[in-house]
């Protein structure tokens, strides 16, 4: 293929004209040194739910949608605090009927809670023992 039709089939510059529109989008993470370049993080956390997704036939409406978007967020959410989420799920449908203000509510999150409910580091996968999330009690 010749220089010309290439550069007719491909349009170079069309995509260097939008990777140059999206450079500073692009390269934000290398001012913040707290930015990770991927999502890795975030694609590895969902992707057991998104593997199952047809197997909750209680998401038949956008309520239970919603709630279980809520429910996941509670778990992965505890998981990133290092917290077991049943131990956590358990705590906080016993403490949530007694809340009476914002705040109550707020104490519940899982980044504001003490070191109670989180897991012992033992240096694997970012200090949480994965063996503990479902059967700690």
């Amino acid at each position: 293929m010749g220089t010309y039709r290439w550069c007719r089939v491909n349009q170079p510059w069309v995509k260097l004209n939008y990777l140059n529109r999206q450079w500073p989008t692009l390269t934000v993470y290398t001012e913040h040194g707290d930015l990770r370049i991927d999502n890795n993080l975030v694609e590895n956390a969902i992707r057991p739910f998104v593997v199952g997704r047809k197997n909750y036939s209680f998401c038949d409406s956008v309520a239970g949608a919603n709630a279980t978007a809520n429910l996941y967020s509670l778990i992965e959410t505890a998981k990133a605090n290092a917290i077991a989420p049943y131990r956590y799920l358990r705590h906080v449908f016993t403490e949530l009927p007694k809340a009476t203000s914002i705040e109550d509510i707020e104490a519940l999150l899982p980044h504001c809670l003490g070191e109670t409910l989180r897991l012992r580091c033992s240096g694997n996968h970012a200090g949480v023992e994965r063996a503990n999330w479902r059967n700690t009690a």
